[in-house]
């Protein structure tokens, strides 16, 4: 052992002796011998840091492919599944409602998007549709469009309370039967019949021959009486529905 090591060690001894007095006595922050510089600790953290940064990367790599995984293994996925239609023996609205009727079991060609058109109609809109004779078609009714609410129209429920007005034909019969009668009610034809309540225009037109019959229960009652007027009721040149009676 050298001199140099001696005076060393003595001084180091020394060191850690003195230092916790020194620095109770003068306020000083002497560091200890085994405290490492306050550089070295920056050093260190930021090297730890950067290593969990670049342990993340993986990690969301990780969850992607178990996603992926799961929805390759064929396992049910959730999906939207639409409310079923209410039956025909619940208890609804009379005929010359305006609004709120269920929609049927099966409706005649009421599709969604272009098949709305029916090769008939013209879509002016986001679900909205012009005919020929200058009626719109547009969302609405308890059933989400006018055209569903129409299409209820085109068969018979016999279980419905009161009347039912069921048309004769498709649903581009029917299209083209509105048409016909708006055009009369534009003309004022003596065999139309309009009234207004509030925003809405009530028409109801002869059509000199039969549209359809009345079905339902009271309809039922009578034989199904042939029908030979519709009924029309507007917003402004919106259809809200249409029956025959």
């Amino acid at each position: 052992m050298t001199l140099t090591g001696i005076v060393l060690g003595v001084a180091a001894i020394a060191y850690a002796l003195l230092q916790p007095h020194l620095n109770a006595r003068f306020g000083w922050d002497l560091p200890t011998l085994t405290q490492q510089p306050a550089e070295q600790q920056a050093a260190e953290q930021r090297a730890a840091e950067k290593q969990t940064a670049d342990q993340t990367p993986d990690a969301a790599a990780a969850a992607d492919d178990f996603t992926a995984a799961a929805a390759d293994s064929g396992a049910p996925q959730p999906s939207f599944q639409p409310a079923p239609p209410e039956q025909s023996g619940s208890a609804e609205p009379s005929e010359s409602t305006t609004v709120g009727e269920s929609r049927p079991a099966a409706d005649q060609d009421s599709g969604r998007g272009s098949g709305r058109t029916f090769g008939y109609l013209r879509t002016i809109g986001p679900d909205r549709y012009l005919s020929p004779g200058g009626i719109v078609y547009g969302p609405g009714s308890q059933e989400g469009h006018r055209l569903d609410h129409l299409a209820r129209h085109l068969r018979d429920q016999p279980n419905r309370p009161g009347p039912h007005g069921v048309f004769a034909g498709d649903m581009p019969t029917v299209l083209r039967l509105l048409d016909e009668a708006y055009r009369r009610s534009q003309q004022r034809s003596p065999a139309v019949s309009t009234r207004v309540d509030r925003d809405r225009t009530i028409h109801t037109v002869d059509m000199d021959r039969e549209i359809g019959f009345v079905g339902g229960r009271q309809g039922h009652r009578e034989g199904n009486p042939p029908a030979r007027r519709v009924r029309m009721v507007l917003e402004g040149k919106r259809l809200i529905t249409a029956y025959p009676l």
